[in-house]
């Protein structure tokens, strides 16, 4: 039982510590559009705006599974070339439905 708890406790501190570590919406949106062409996508600052909204949403809705999924994302932004950007390469339909 020892065990299972301390178990449960390590993922917990592994989960909140993943989505600290997570990139800024600042940084995150100066990648995009860095990567993007003219008229191709939205704004930095609407692309800020919208970050900072899905961070509050999860963060009322102390939904943790999505917002790993959105630290995961902004994660894969960062790191990926603008290449693998515009291939899809960070695209998870579960965070963006359309």
């Amino acid at each position: 039982m020892v065990s299972v708890l301390r178990s449960s406790a390590l993922i917990a501190v592994l989960a909140v510590l993943a989505t600290a570590c997570a990139p800024s919406c600042d940084r995150t949106c100066r990648k995009l559009s860095k990567c993007a062409e003219d008229g191709s996508t939205i704004t930095r600052v609407e692309c800020e705006e919208q970050c900072g909204d899905l961070l509050q949403k999860h963060d009322e809705e102390e939904d943790d599974a999505s917002k790993e999924l959105f630290a995961a994302h902004r994660r894969c932004v960062v790191s990926a070339t603008c290449d693998e950007i515009a291939d899809g390469e960070c695209y998870d339909e579960t965070l963006f439905a359309f």
